[in-house]
C-alpha cells in the first residue's frame, strides 16, 4: 500500500513538473525573420534546441513575416529594427544584436570590378532586400541615394547576388555582415565601398507576458548560432 501511495505521489510531481515546463515554453511563440544565408528550416531546428517546446518560426520573406505577426500576436519576435516599425510591431526591445561592438553596421555599396559611384550614376538600378514592404524601402532608399534612384527589391538576401550578376542593378545596399554572408558563396570580383549610412542590427522584441523565460535563452547562444543572425553577441 504504502509502494502504491510511493508511486502515485511520485507520477504527481512527474506532471506537475511537466506542466511547470509547458507554462513557461509551451505557451509562447517565437517568430524570427533575418536577413540570412540559412534555411528557414535549419534555422528553425536551431532555435528549437534552444528553445525545447516554444512555437518557432522563421522566414525568409518580409511580407510571410508582416502577413502572420499581426494576426498570431506572438509573445516573442526577432526581426530588423526597420522591420519592427514597419509592421508596427508593439512590445518592448529585451535584447540587441551587435557587431564589432556596435549595435548598428555600416551600409555597403556593393558591385562586381568596379566600386560603385552613386554621384556618376543618380539614376542607378539599386538592389536591397525587403525588411519593411516596398513604400518603406523606397523611402528608405532615397535618402541615401537621392529621388532618382530606382530601387530593384529583393525578398531574400539570396536574390541579391544575381541582380549583379544578370545586370537588373548597378549596384546592391546590404549591411557589412550580409555582404560577408555574400562573399562567402560567391567567385565574383565583388567590390564594397561605404554609403555613409548606417542600418541597426537585429533585435529581439518581449511581445507578451511569459516571454522572460525565452529571451534569457537567447543569451546562451553559441558563436555560429549568433552567426545565424548576422550578429556576434547581444546587449
Amino acid at each position: 500500500m504504502q509502494e502504491k501511495y510511493l508511486k502515485i505521489k511520485i507520477w504527481q510531481l512527474v506532471v506537475a513538473i511537466l506542466l511547470l515546463y509547458g507554462g513557461l515554453w509551451g505557451q509562447n511563440s517565437v517568430y524570427v525573420f533575418a536577413t540570412t544565408l540559412t534555411r528557414p528550416a535549419i534555422m528553425e531546428k536551431a532555435l528549437e534546441a534552444k528553445l525545447p517546446g516554444a512555437n518557432v518560426k522563421v522566414f525568409a520573406r518580409y511580407a510571410d513575416f508582416q502577413a502572420l505577426v499581426k494576426k498570431d500576436n506572438p509573445q516573442v519576435v526577432v526581426c530588423p529594427l526597420m522591420a519592427k516599425e514597419s509592421a508596427q510591431i508593439g512590445g518592448k526591445i529585451a535584447l540587441s544584436g551587435v557587431t564589432k561592438g556596435a549595435t548598428e553596421q555600416n551600409l555597403l555599396w556593393v558591385s562586381i570590378d568596379e566600386e560603385f559611384d552613386l554621384g556618376a550614376n543618380p539614376k542607378a538600378n539599386i538592389g536591397l532586400m525587403d525588411v519593411g514592404g516596398r513604400a518603406n524601402m523606397r523611402t528608405h532608399l532615397r535618402k541615401i541615394a537621392g529621388q532618382e534612384a530606382r530601387i530593384r527589391l529583393a525578398s531574400k538576401l539570396e536574390d541579391l547576388l544575381p541582380m549583379l550578376t544578370f545586370k537588373s542593378a548597378d549596384a546592391i545596399l546590404v549591411t557589412e555582415s550580409d555582404f560577408d554572408a555574400i562573399k562567402s558563396r560567391s567567385q565574383a570580383a565583388l567590390k564594397s565601398k561605404s554609403s555613409g549610412h548606417k542600418m541597426n542590427n537585429i533585435i529581439v522584441i518581449n511581445n507578451g507576458s511569459g516571454a522572460d523565460k525565452v529571451i534569457a535563452a537567447f543569451k546562451t547562444f553559441t558563436k555560429s548560432e549568433m552567426s545565424m543572425l548576422g550578429v556576434e553577441q547581444w546587449k
